[in-house]
């Protein structure tokens, strides 16, 4: 619904840039070893979601591109919110750069992204 209303919005202006925010359970499966003896869990409806969301950046984007509409998604991967630190050191071992995300971390890629300098990313 929120992309609908975008989209009304950006096509009565002829121009916009959508961002829809995925996550790393979108791309590929949970490795569900690092949940093992947590409080809490991963459930199957967040991936499905999280990909099905992807899907209809995809989708959005080929269909708006010819009114100069950009539809990207950002897939983040494990953004640190307070986790234990035995979930933060397992999860961490699975991340080429050693470590979960910091919240700001995606900051750089939205900006890009919103901005002119992305005027051919979709």
């Amino acid at each position: 619904m929120f992309s609908r209303e975008c989209g009304k919005i950006f096509q009565q202006q002829s121009f916009g840039s959508l961002i829809n925010i995925s996550s790393i359970y979108g791309v590929v499966a949970p490795d569900h070893r690092i949940y093992k003896n947590q409080s809490f869990n991963t459930f199957p409806a967040y991936s499905a979601s999280k990909f099905g969301l992807i899907g209809l950046t995809k989708w959005l984007s080929t269909l708006w591109a010819q009114n100069n509409i950009r539809v990207n998604s950002v897939s983040p991967g494990g953004v640190f919110n307070n986790h234990n630190k035995k979930f933060k050191k397992k999860y961490s071992l699975r991340v080429p750069m050693s470590r979960m995300a910091n919240k700001n971390d995606i900051n750089g890629i939205l900006l890009y992204l919103l901005s002119d300098n992305s005027s051919y990313c979709t």
